[in-house]
């Protein structure tokens, strides 16, 4: 590059910065002085941000004397910590219409960065050895990705306003997250930067993301540099094509994937042939790390500026500000779901540049949800809006608003989004669930332009366990899908390992123990990576704003996973042993009504 490149660079990069730091530097004031900081130590913390002037005062509301119907309090959280007891911390975040919306959305943040500050430093000190760029580079992106977003916000396209505003909000909610967590930090040196904190939310993407400011840390301004050892070893996932039919070769790209998602529909005949609703059961897996087991379950009633105040659940992280497994649901709308896709093809990257990312997947995730009141219209501005969709997912929403026990099932109640890079597809699943009774997602995607555009036609050519139809999980799945005819059967499904055990009639069986739904890279000293949980509805629960959860890893059939002494997995803040069992997850759990 000439001089003058190298200026206009350093002027982008300084250009955004300016922009994010006032941002930054418009926060709201908020008054901890009168907060006892044992309290925050304590095994449940209830917080309220009660207006005082132009700042917030931040107040303990054990005696729930204060609550958001109170026209001074802006947001409350109760925030319990049942991690060790149960294997999920659990937060209730909401917030008072009366405020602005900016005011809703700072408020929502500081009390959660607050509340939560030691979580968050647990779950960022576990997952930092499995991030691949360097300081100066996540700074960098980041930094671009919010100017670009500002951007939008500030001067948006002709009828998008309500888009990029609504985007916006979630990135002062951010803000709010980081400035919470610093509030009662004395330590300048720990406390974060609006990049660190953005670190939670890209789970599931760091992979690509990191392969992305690899290649375009030039146009970032910031020095190319080389990706760490491990960082290599996660993008050299493709396949040995000397390998045929290699079981190692799917395993190795499976320990890099996320999630399993299954979804069985039951129906009646009708004597005109009409097939009408009995029930219907939706489920999901995560796989990840064992390091990334510091779980918070969500529940967020924040601004939106079209729909209802609703509330949202999502199974979460510390320091996340929407799912990243992903599986969220909408109170009285819908759910969404996804497994992601790892590509198997370079060039699906190599045309993406990190400078023109608009506005980061996990804010893009959040803002669909809050403006849309249908599982369509949630597919419609996941596609639509982002100039780099970075994301390569099979989404699965089902719009359960539409659902009733024997009533007809209507189009677009079971909605596929194949979203991967500059390739949007949305299709209307519902008759084909309706007529193979069941859809089930494995971390291999079932759209034929997806799959040659990310090179799974290719590859399987070489290894057929990376067809659709020889998939282990789609074996699996199939298999045992015609006795999944009720909510403990699909627990049963979800959480089934049955590596070195007695096979049960006919079940396909792997000499591995990842080769599973409920899998386990650790079994006899392998990796730990693998299922670390599951999620899983009924037509019922998700009328009554409910779901059943486990968390840990799958010990049905397998040991129960205990960590070592000598483990060098990083597991701070975290269970010894994970032996937990299901759980109802629902409002009921809030002690303040």
């Amino acid at each position: 590059m000439n001089l003058k490149q190298i200026f206009f660079i350093v002027f982008i990069i300084s250009l955004a910065s300016c922009q994010v730091k006032q941002l930054e530097d418009e926060s709201i004031q908020f008054d901890t002085q009168n907060l006892n900081l044992n309290y925050l130590q304590s095994s449940t913390i209830k917080l309220v941000a009660i207006k005082k002037g132009d700042s917030f005062l931040v107040q303990q509301n054990d005696d729930n004397k204060y609550s958001v119907n109170k026209k001074e309090v802006c947001a409350s959280i109760e925030y319990q910590k049942t991690l060790n007891e149960t294997g999920w911390d659990v937060i209730f975040l909401d917030t008072n219409q009366s405020f602005s919306p900016e005011e809703q959305m700072q408020c929502a943040g500081f009390l959660e960065g607050l509340a939560s500050k030691q979580a968050i430093a647990d779950f960022l000190f576990n997952i930092s050895s499995q991030r691949g760029s360097t300081k100066e580079q996540y700074k960098a992106f980041f930094t671009n990705v919010y100017n670009n977003l500002l951007s939008k916000a500030n001067n948006p396209p002709k009828n998008t306003e309500q888009y990029w505003n609504t985007a916006k909000l979630f990135l002062i909610q951010l803000v709010g997250l980081k400035n919470g967590y610093n509030a009662l930090e004395n330590n300048e040196d720990s406390k974060l930067e609006l990049w660190q904190i953005s670190l939670p939310n890209i789970d599931g993407q760091a992979d690509e993301i990191d392969q992305l400011i690899a290649s375009g840390s030039q146009e970032l301004g910031v020095n190319q540099q080389q990706i760490l050892v491990h960082q290599k070893a996660k993008l050299r996932r493709h396949i040995n094509h000397k390998r045929k039919n290699s079981l190692f070769e799917w395993e190795q790209n499976a320990m890099h994937s996320r999630c399993s998602a299954f979804f069985k529909i039951l129906t009646a005949e009708q004597a005109n042939g009409a097939k009408i609703l009995k029930d219907i059961f939706a489920s999901h897996s995560t796989w990840e790390p064992f390091s990334s087991m510091n779980r918070i379950y969500k529940f967020y009633r924040l601004p939106s500026l079209i729909s209802t105040h609703s509330w949202v659940q999502m199974s979460s992280y510390p320091g996340a500000i929407t799912s990243t497994d992903d599986f969220i649901v909408k109170e009285g709308k819908f759910l969404v779901t996804e497994t992601s896709i790892s590509s198997q093809n370079r060039d699906t990257v190599s045309s993406l540049r990190a400078i023109d990312v608009d506005i980061p997947d996990f804010i893009r995730v959040q803002t669909a949800t809050s403006l849309s009141q249908s599982g369509m219209q949630w597919a419609e501005y996941m596609s639509k809006y982002g100039a780099v969709k970075m994301y390569s997912s099979e989404w699965m929403i089902l719009d359960y608003s539409k659902l009733q026990k024997g009533k007809e099932i209507p189009n677009n109640s079971f909605i596929v989004l194949s979203s991967s890079y500059e390739q949007q597809i949305i299709e209307d699943k519902t008759q084909e669930l309706i007529d193979n009774t069941y859809f089930a997602s494995f971390n291999n995607p079932h759209n034929k332009i997806i799959r040659d555009y990310l090179g799974y036609t290719q590859v399987e050519q070489y290894n057929d366990l990376f067809s659709l139809k020889q998939d282990p999980r789609n074996l699996i799945f199939k298999h045992f899908q015609a006795k999944a005819q009720s909510i403990e059967k699909v627990k049963w499904l979800m959480l089934h390992n049955s590596y070195k055990k007695k096979p049960l009639e006919g079940e396909p069986t792997f000499q591995s123990s990842v080769a599973a739904l409920g899998a386990r890279g650790d079994i006899e000293g392998g990796s730990n990576f693998g299922e670390v949980d599951v999620k899983v509805v009924n037509i019922d629960l998700l009328k009554n704003f409910s779901v059943e959860a486990i968390s840990g890893p799958s010990h049905q059939e397998q040991p129960v996973f205990i960590w070592k002494q000598n483990d060098n997995d990083r597991h701070q803040g975290q269970p010894t042993a994970w032996n937990f069992d299901w759980g109802t997850m629902s409002l009921s759990m809030k002690s303040s009504q």
